[in-house]
């Protein structure tokens, strides 16, 4: 629905990010997957797209996120390009550590870390060739303190 509609429910051809069905609004799920158009000039989810980029990779590595009043550090752990059908990237239920480990074994680039975390965020766009083939940014999870910014 939201690859055509904003969030105010209307026809627009960007669409909006969105989570994924399966998910929990409160971000309770082990794995979260965020859905975005690749779109021109970074809009949306257009920046992720950089990520397939080594040394823009290695440059970009901590974020944060907030959701109902909890902040989330977030650390880039990987990029892949996949398929978007069977990708067990997608399996929301899945536990955080298992997402991990498959997402070492077909990154195109990894950094190590703590694969201990709670969580795994996947942020997800197409590749732009109008193909199935998404780019995927996984990152790791970890509650953090909701005084942050």
């Amino acid at each position: 629905y939201y690859l055509d509609h904003n969030f105010y429910r209307e026809e627009y051809a960007g669409g909006s990010i969105f989570l994924d069905y399966r998910n929990r609004p409160d971000l309770s799920d082990p794995c979260i997957v965020i859905h975005g158009h690749n779109m021109a000039g970074d809009a949306m989810f257009g920046g992720i797209r950089r990520f397939l980029d080594r040394s823009y990779f290695q440059k970009h590595r901590y974020g944060l996120i907030r959701c109902h009043h909890t902040v989330w550090k977030l650390e880039t752990a990987g990029v892949l390009k996949m398929n978007a059908y069977d990708n067990p990237l997608y399996k929301v239920e899945e536990e955080s550590g298992s997402q991990l480990s498959f997402a070492r074994k077909h990154s195109l680039f990894w950094r190590e870390g703590d694969d201990s975390c709670s969580k795994v965020l996947v942020l997800s766009t197409c590749a732009g060739d109008m193909s199935d083939e998404r780019i995927l940014l996984v990152l790791r999870m970890e509650k953090g303190d909701d005084r942050e910014e």
